[in-house]
């Protein structure tokens, strides 16, 4: 290894992967070869664009003051663009909208509480699959992963500036929001949250939110499971917050497909870009199949006999039907139901009608779906691992890092990045947590007896 970090074959996919792999003995791999592999890394890419300029990609937030409607996005080219209305931002300083702001005029998460920002499985196109180097250990992100990253990260920074000002910072909001608005709105008191010191470098704010921020997390998994936040408890354990396992007070929270079952199928039918029923001739294709019936007039005869059988199929399993001689959905919530499954890889049950929890109930007694209580589903939980732990190789691994003083020479550039960082994500955790404990208001009330609602 140490031959081929030096060697002029050197590919930097494969140093990248040696760089950030775990210490071996056995195979000669140690901290020191790793960090030469980084270095050659570094230096094989830095001569590359010596003579090849490469693609311009990335990511542009502005604020504009004459713009009448909140949001404006645009790709032009390879690189997304959005614009805030200053008005729209103006108008929503007070607590509650600057969190709503973030969840849907940011669009941090959907309005059944699902994150945008982890990487889905669905998002990776099939070259991405092939091409991208990874190790066995690696969180998978692509194309889409990375604008989302680099948006998001934009837009907390230009939220940063713009609530300051306003006289408004974000920090002591999200205090607000742990101390004050969940014992009075939800009558959930014992959870602290203390926001850094005004005067406080990035550093030090680094230093002080990411063990805030998991001790938030900890206080939740105790009050789930003692119905209190014990704080003498809480200092019994000194081990990293694994955050797929945080408990939920709802039963059967998420909902998540079964492999090898039909539903596979019928998922990979309608939502993959390698569907055989998306193309139908040349002037008669989409991106997938749900796409290609949703925004065209089809007709049974239009398809080829060789795509009847897939036809047939969704037809069997109630999700296709013909109407008026029409190609259609048979259901419009079937149909959200299991896009949601495809695109986030997790249903939120709660949030569903009584229609739409009947469906999800049948496809449960056939092994379809299976349910789990948790805080946040698996591909959340997953990326806060890979943001925070060292679950997985390729990730930042920021909590441990500032916990263990291994960042006190970088630049405040650099502890700056960390620190939008931990905004995003504490903001994350917030939307998780109002939406848990909304939740559970909402199943507390749908239980209670006639007569009971002011209880």
């Amino acid at each position: 290894m140490s031959s081929f970090i030096e060697s002029e074959d050197a590919h930097p996919n494969s140093l990248e992967l040696i760089s950030r792999t775990s210490d071996d003995a056995k195979v000669g791999i140690d901290r020191r070869l790793r960090f030469r592999a980084r270095k050659r890394s570094e230096e094989v890419v830095a001569k590359f664009f010596e003579t090849n300029n490469g693609l311009k990609t990335g990511c542009e937030v502005t604020v504009d003051a004459d713009q009448t409607v909140p949001v404006a996005e645009a790709l032009v080219g390879m690189v997304a663009k959005y614009s805030y209305s200053r008005t729209w931002l103006e108008e929503t300083l007070e607590p509650p909208s600057v969190l709503n702001n973030f969840q849907f005029l940011f669009d941090f998460a959907d309005a059944d509480g699902l994150l945008n920002l982890p990487a889905f499985d669905a998002d990776l196109g099939i070259l991405e699959g092939l091409m991208t180097a990874k190790g066995a250990k690696d969180y998978v992100t692509g194309a889409v992963y990375k604008v989302k990253d680099w948006s998001s990260t934009l837009q907390t920074a230009m939220y940063i500036r713009f609530l300051k000002s306003q006289d408004v910072e974000l920090e002591p909001l999200l205090e607000w929001f742990v101390n004050d608005y969940l014992p009075s709105e939800f009558s959930v008191s014992g959870f602290r949250f203390k926001a850094s010191s005004p005067t406080a470098t990035y550093l030090e704010r680094c230093r002080h939110l990411f063990p805030e921020m998991e001790g938030l997390v900890r206080q939740f998994h105790l009050f789930i499971e003692d119905g209190i936040v014990d704080f003498a408890m809480l200092d019994m354990s000194s081990d990293a917050v694994a955050y797929t396992d945080v408990p939920s007070a709802l039963e059967g929270k998420y909902v998540y497909r079964v492999d090898g079952t039909d539903l596979v199928g019928i998922l990979n039918a309608l939502f993959s870009d390698q569907s055989g029923l998306a193309y139908v001739r040349e002037d008669l294709q989409d991106v997938n199949f749900a796409r290609l019936v949703i925004t065209n007039q089809l007709k049974m005869e239009d398809f080829g006999r060789h795509q009847l059988r897939g036809l047939n199929y969704l037809m069997e399993h109630d999700v296709l039907t013909v109407r008026d001689g029409r190609v259609s959905l048979a259901s419009e919530e079937k149909f959200l139901i299991l896009h949601t499954l495809w695109a986030k890889e997790a249903v939120s049950y709660y949030h569903l009608s009584d229609a739409g929890r009947a469906y999800v109930d049948d496809v449960e007694s056939r092994g379809w779906v299976t349910r789990r209580s948790t805080l946040l589903t698996e591909a959340e939980g997953c990326y806060l691992d890979f943001m925070l732990n060292r679950r997985f190789h390729n990730g930042p691994n920021l909590r441990n890092r500032y916990s263990h003083g291994a960042q006190l020479e970088g630049t405040e550039e650099a502890h700056f990045s960390s620190y939008l960082v931990a905004i995003k994500l504490l903001v994350a955790l917030v939307i998780k947590l109002n939406d848990e404990f909304c939740l559970r208001a909402a199943a507390d009330d749908r239980s209670a007896p006639a007569g009971d609602e002011a209880a």
